[in-house]
């Protein structure tokens, strides 16, 4: 309720609440969509999220909820739901006129759609992106080093921006 976030994060499983965690490392207000309202109180109250990714205490600085309205006004969300979700979620999303930045694999079932292309229809006025590495949760979460890739639509000068404006940071750029 009025949280204000520098950037928001659509997905509360394993690799949204790292991505959460280390946009948050460097004091950054995040807000973390879940779909479970159980889970919005567990991230809010005890710092944890048992369910997806057991271990690391959140940092103060990510909130949760469980409403997509919460996020409209964001400048930068990540989509981190799965595949077959997507086209559902960012349509429920109002507005949409943000920096989009898909941090989910996959191929839609049944129109073999890739996401960006899921997301473009579902989100027609975001300016996308893509993060994708190989890169597992837990370590993350845990600040460890790794190695991403960022592509944006918005050429060079979208990607400066995310990097060098504190959107992603040191631990995630590539």
């Amino acid at each position: 309720e009025g949280v204000s976030a520098a950037v928001g994060v659509i997905g509360a499983g394993a690799w949204g609440t790292a991505l959460a965690q280390t946009l948050a490392s460097d004091g950054s207000d995040v807000l973390l969509w879940a779909r479970e309202p159980e889970l919005v109180g567990e991230i809010n109250a005890r710092r944890t999220n048992s369910l997806f990714l057991p271990g690391p205490r959140l940092a103060e600085t990510v909130q949760a909820t469980n409403d997509l309205k919460d996020l409209a006004a964001l400048p930068v969300l990540l989509a981190v739901v799965p595949a077959q979700f997507l086209a559902a979620v960012l349509s429920d999303l109002p507005g949409s006129g943000c920096d989009l930045v898909l941090c989910a694999k996959g191929i839609e079932a049944g129109t073999s759609r890739l996401m960006a292309d899921v997301a473009a229809d579902a989100a027609p006025t975001a300016r996308l992106a893509v993060l994708s590495g190989p890169t597992f949760a837990h370590e993350v979460a845990a600040g460890l080093p790794t190695a991403v890739t960022l592509a944006c639509s918005g050429g060079e000068a979208q990607c400066t921006a995310f990097g060098y404006q504190g959107r992603l940071p040191a631990t995630s750029r590539a």
